[in-house]
């Protein structure tokens, strides 16, 4: 009878040992645009590991969300962090929502500040200071002056006047990728912050042609008591004003 060797039997335990295959997130760090969106996969070795033994997560749902299947919708743009907790350990991704347009750099938007305050922040070139409004040069090719309205020293609105009409659909795409949740008010259309906290409205009739105009909507949660009648006053100054006069 034939004897083995305690020595070579361990030598053949461990030959025979096969290794947990390596499971792993197909991509790390994507790039997307809001109305984009990407599939993740996790792998074990060469196989996909089915949606069934994942759980999936978007820490900023604002950016984006994932469904159970590992799909990932844009919603605006930032950064979220995308993770598939699975048996074998959680996996994460950097998702990034990129702009279409960068058309213009936004006014300082702290609604019922100062003008003092503005002008301290704002570092466009101030073009006139008439008691009510602050007008500056934004001086790109697309976007041409922006201006605060003031009510008893207290910032009620502001608005950015394009060079030309046919820049409104950049326009809606530069709000929308900010500020997805659409309103509308009167005969204008706009975009609310996620926060409530302002709405932006795009006018294309103003006396100047294309306008934006920036109007508060809620300080700290609660609704501006007599937001209508400062926003009627803005709306106004913003339909009749034309820096090419």
């Amino acid at each position: 009878m034939k004897r083995f060797s305690p020595m070579l039997l361990v030598l053949c335990v461990a030959c025979t040992t096969v290794e947990e295959p390596l499971t792993i997130m197909d991509d790390t760090n994507v790039q997307l645009k809001y109305d984009g969106s990407h599939q993740f996969v996790v792998k074990r070795g060469n196989s996909i590991v089915s949606s069934s033994e994942i759980t999936w997560q978007s820490a900023d749902t604002k950016v984006g969300n994932i469904n159970k299947s590992g799909k990932f919708e844009g919603r605006k743009i930032g950064i979220t962090e995308v993770t598939a907790a699975t048996q074998n350990g959680s996996f994460k991704a950097e998702v990034e929502i990129e702009p279409y347009y960068n058309t213009y750099s936004e006014p300082v938007l702290d609604f019922y500040s100062s003008k003092q305050s503005i002008k301290a922040k704002e570092k466009r070139e101030l073009v006139s200071d008439d008691g009510i409004m602050l007008v500056y040069h934004i001086g790109n090719t697309k976007a041409e002056r922006l201006i605060y309205f003031f009510e008893k020293d207290q910032l009620i609105g502001c608005g950015v006047f394009f060079t030309d009409k046919s820049f409104k659909k950049e326009v809606n795409t530069f709000l929308r990728e900010r500020y997805p949740e659409a309103i509308t008010r009167g005969d204008l259309s706009g975009y609310l912050a996620d926060t409530e906290q302002f709405a932006a409205l795009i006018n294309e009739q103003a006396a100047a042609g294309l306008a934006v105009t920036y109007l508060p909507q809620t300080v700290n949660g609660r609704r501006i008591a007599n937001s209508d009648a400062q926003a009627g006053k803005v709306l106004s100054l913003v339909q009749s004003y034309n820096w090419q006069k």
